[in-house]
């Protein structure tokens, strides 16, 4: 992976955004779009700050277990197996079976090394306004396509 390319939550293992399986990741939002009695919203819809929804969902309700490493934050040594995906609530239904949902090796791989790096919501370091400047230009590209 290069600097340019970002990576999105939960694109790995492609459950919402990106390329890779296209039939999982929309059989995820199916069940998960925000309306059903769990309340997971796995969509890709983005805020005002270009953050996913999916992102969101699965940081805010505690579904990955990470540290918080915004500024200021003072962290205190882990325990070795104490944090990640270990003790990811994530990890832990999708090994159990959910709803008969089977992920393959590489995609349960992915979303465990996703955690293992602390859960990035972008795979580069740029300021946030170019990032939704490039965001916007790429949309307004697809909307020229479509006319």
């Amino acid at each position: 992976m290069n600097r340019q390319t970002a990576v999105p939550p939960l694109r790995h293992p492609r459950i919402e955004g990106g390329g890779g399986s296209h039939k999982r990741r929309w059989h995820c939002v199916s069940c998960h779009d925000g309306t059903g009695e769990a309340k997971l919203d796995l969509r890709g819809t983005r805020d005002n700050n270009a953050v996913p929804t999916s992102y969101k969902t699965v940081v805010n309700m505690k579904l990955v277990d990470h540290f918080n490493t915004q500024y200021g934050q003072r962290q205190t040594k882990a325990e070795p197996k104490t944090f990640g995906a270990l003790q990811s609530r994530l990890i832990q239904v999708l090994e159990g079976g959910h709803n008969k949902v089977a992920l393959d090796r590489d995609e349960m791989l992915a979303i465990k090394t996703w955690i293992a790096m602390n859960c990035p919501l972008w795979g580069d370091y740029r300021p946030p306004a170019e990032r939704l400047a490039e965001l916007q230009t790429q949309a307004n590209l697809n909307k020229e396509k479509v006319q």
